[in-house]
């Protein structure tokens, strides 16, 4: 089948798709097959708070949505060939952004030429290789992660310590003495994981076309240098890696790696199943949202003495109710504490807009810390999309939680002002600059509240 057969079904991540009715039981089809582990993630804890199906069909209004993931996917259904793309809906620049803020990387200077590719599965690809280069180079700041060996050596000379029974073997037989000592190389364990993730992103993701800096270009020669063969990794010996304190600095790049060389491998998986064939992953927004707020917050409050905090608790643990609750953000100070829930969804600031659920799932952790510490703060965090200044965004601030002033907790609605993305009259530098300038805007805001200086 030419590649002008294939059928090109086109939306924005979270939007009502346009679908010709004759496509509808190809879209169902697809959407029973692709399951969560086509998800490329970025946390050790993958979010599940909600569906993680990658298209939602609404009973109520018989359409079809996209749900919270971008990406790119061919399949087959009745022998037609589709390729399914997802875009996320507040654009390129702003993934990029989170993206730079999540990772430390400056993703600015290439973004011209990686928007002039219209696959959205090469930018995401491109994007996967660009933060793994950094994390690599931020790593290699102490040389590449050693440990002490033990060799064995024979000859007519003694190397560390003598080997007795070895020893005596030796002398019946060839006149040799055998003795062990210790010396530095290379974590084999780490270093097996970062060759074959890089021999993944060299295939896979067009690593090859980007320049690597110094750090990570000294880094790999010294692990090719000594290993000369990479060693297949299980999951046994990825847990049960330990870091030195000097070599701490790689776990991150370690993390990265290890998932993906897990995607590489469901993807192996999936070219032998027929009804699979042709998936590629997809990127969790939500996921991203979260963990840019999160960097955000922590660059900037843990100066103040905010430390954060990732939990999950567990509530009626001896109840057949029991369960776990495991906000997104949790701040803590001395006795003093900020729960805060990152919600990857549009806000204008209409007054059903607020989702029931989000509503009622913070006012429960609220409940908890309330019980557990001095809650200082807590709320819902959004990318804004109806154009707001601080004031405005301020008097969405509650001075005591449910609205009584006897509460010494504050309730908040706030996020990032992104609304200004998609204004043609601002450049593309221009939109980078405020964008950082919305961040600065958003972080007073919340320091404010912390300090009970809103009005």
């Amino acid at each position: 089948m030419q590649l002008n057969d294939c059928i090109n079904i086109e939306t924005k991540d979270c939007s009502l798709m346009q679908i010709p009715s004759e496509h509808l039981e190809a879209i169902k089809s697809f959407n029973t097959n692709a399951v969560a582990f086509n998800c490329f993630n970025f946390k050790t804890i993958p979010y599940t708070e909600e569906s993680t199906s990658l298209l939602e069909y609404d009973y109520k209004n018989n359409s079809w949505w996209s749900s919270r993931y971008i990406g790119e996917a061919n399949f087959k259904y009745n022998a037609q060939e589709y390729k399914l793309t997802i875009q996320p809906r507040f654009g390129e620049l702003f993934l990029f952004r989170m993206f730079e803020e999540i990772f430390s990387i400056r993703l600015t200077h290439s973004t011209n030429k990686i928007t002039k590719y219209n696959d959205i599965q090469f930018l995401i690809r491109k994007v996967i290789s660009f933060i793994w280069v950094q994390l690599l180079a931020n790593a290699n700041k102490h040389g590449v992660p050693k440990k002490n060996v033990t060799r064995s050596y024979q000859g007519s000379k003694i190397k560390g310590k003598i080997d007795i029974t070895k020893t005596i073997q030796s002398l019946t037989k060839r006149n040799l003495i055998s003795s062990s000592y210790k010396e530095k190389a290379v974590d084999a364990t780490i270093s097996s994981i970062i060759l074959r993730a890089y021999k993944i992103l060299k295939t896979d993701y067009g690593l090859d076309s980007i320049n690597l800096p110094d750090n990570a270009q000294d880094a790999l020669n010294d692990l090719f240098a000594e290993m000369k063969d990479v060693n297949n990794v299980n999951n046994h010996q990825y847990r049960n890696i330990v870091y030195k304190d000097i070599y701490v600095s790689f776990k991150p790049l370690v993390d990265f790696s290890w998932d993906i060389i897990q995607r590489k491998n469901i993807l192996n998986q999936e070219k032998s199943n027929k009804q699979n064939k042709g998936f590629s992953f997809f990127i969790d927004m939500a996921e991203v949202w979260e963990l840019y707020l999160k960097s955000l917050l922590k660059r900037k409050l843990q100066p103040e003495g905010w430390k954060q905090v990732d939990v999950k608790h567990f509530v009626y643990n001896d109840k057949f109710y029991g369960r776990s609750i495991i906000p997104d953000i949790v701040l803590l100070k001395a006795s003093q504490s900020v729960v805060l829930d990152a919600k990857y969804k549009r806000m204008y600031f209409f007054g059903k807009e607020l989702d029931r659920t989000d509503f009622f799932q913070i006012h429960t952790y609220s409940g908890y810390y309330s019980i557990n510490s001095n809650l200082i703060a807590a709320g819902l965090l959004y990318p804004i999309t109806s154009k707001s200044d601080s004031i405005k965004l301020l008097s969405h601030h509650s001075k005591g939680l449910f609205g009584e002033t006897a509460s010494s907790t504050n309730f908040i609605v706030d996020g990032i002002d992104i609304s200004f993305l998609n204004e043609d009259s601002i450049s593309h530098d221009e939109k980078i600059v405020l964008m950082k300038e919305k961040e600065t805007q958003f972080i007073d805001r919340l320091a404010l509240t912390l300090k009970g200086t809103i009005n």
